[in-house]
């Protein structure tokens, strides 16, 4: 995997803040028991899957997101939020997409999901769109990992 540094909207932001006034160590998210940091999201899938009583892969997530999306940006900008390597595409090698050129796009595509989550919580309700923060520098970046064998 290669290094990918995105913005967070403000809901992601805001999950943050709220893991990190319930945090247990110093990690975001607990390995087991409190202790170091979590390794396998196996147990997590299984809790949300039982919860949401909907069977899902972590893969169907990152399908779900692109899906969405693709309604709401250009297919350069989608390319580079997924992370997906330009290979032969000419083109797009020429297209040098800032992370902060990526801000206002992500924000779009999370209030097409938080829209979509609070129609089906209550249709007859109407919710004003999330406002991205003023709040500037916020970012997820991951960092590249080594491949497993």
């Amino acid at each position: 995997h290669r290094e990918h540094t995105l913005p967070m909207s403000d809901a992601i932001y805001a999950v943050l803040k709220r893991r990190e006034a319930a945090r247990e160590n110093d990690y975001v998210f607990p390995g087991q028991g409190g202790n170091g940091h979590i390794v396998e999201l196996k147990r997590a899938v299984q809790a949300v899957t039982k919860k949401s009583k909907v069977k899902f892969c972590l893969h169907d997530l990152r399908r779900t997101f692109a899906g969405i999306a693709e309604q709401e940006v250009s297919y350069g900008v989608l390319k580079r939020l997924l992370n997906h390597y330009t290979g032969n595409d000419v083109t797009a090698g020429y297209l040098i997409i800032s992370t902060e050129q990526l801000r206002e796009p992500m924000q779009k595509i999370t209030n097409k999901i938080m829209s979509s989550i609070f129609r089906s919580e209550d249709p007859e309700k109407e919710h004003a769109p999330i406002e991205q923060s003023e709040e500037k520098g916020k970012i997820l970046q991951f960092k590249e990992r080594g491949r497993r064998r």
